[in-house]
């Protein structure tokens, strides 16, 4: 007793769920292992979950992570950039996503003129070669150059990050931005 294998959500101690009877130790290990527990009925925002645990030794460990459950909403894109903006002969093009990571996905980038004249399109197996988006910022590089591999001229383009996800009924859900872009030389 008091030597639980405990879980505590938001600081709330009263609440806590003894997990041991999950634990399952990796094959040959006996440092090792994973515990699976479904977290349900939690509120959409911020929140913090700790486990402590201890050993046959009697000592005792604490690991603490910060989640953030969203409100069931479609692929989102947020602060689309590139950088360096005004770009002289390369610049990454970033952007952040609302999905999880490890989550399938295609992502191309296309450059246009202002009048909407394509200049460059990026592939998805170039903009995103593993078809996985990870837990941070995605940064797609340009050498600046046009699809003939000429680099291309002083001035202003618009560019268009668009990101497709397949969804778990098998639909097929995209989301994209259109920012500017300016060349000097």
């Amino acid at each position: 007793v008091g030597h639980e294998m405990l879980l505590v959500i938001d600081g709330d101690d009263a609440r806590a769920r003894d997990i041991g009877s999950e634990f399952r130790s990796d094959a040959g290990s006996y440092q090792r292992g994973e515990v699976r527990w479904p977290l349900t009925d939690l509120d959409p925002g911020p929140h913090t979950l700790s486990v402590r645990a201890w050993d046959v030794l009697n000592n005792s460990s604490m690991a603490e992570i910060d989640f953030v459950i969203t409100e069931d909403e479609g692929l989102r894109l947020r602060n689309v950039y590139n950088y360096p903006n005004p770009m002289n002969r390369e610049t990454r093009f970033v952007f952040e996503h609302n999905q999880a990571p490890g989550t399938p996905a295609e992502v191309d980038i296309r450059i246009y003129t202002l009048d909407g004249r394509p200049v460059r399109t990026i592939p998805a197996d170039e903009a995103l070669p593993s078809g996985i988006l990870g837990a941070g910022p995605v940064q797609v590089a340009w050498d600046g150059r046009d699809d003939d591999f000429d680099r291309i001229a002083t001035g202003i383009y618009l560019y268009r990050v668009r990101v497709q996800v397949d969804l778990a009924d098998g639909r097929r859900q995209s989301a994209e931005s259109i920012e500017k872009l300016a060349v000097i030389r």
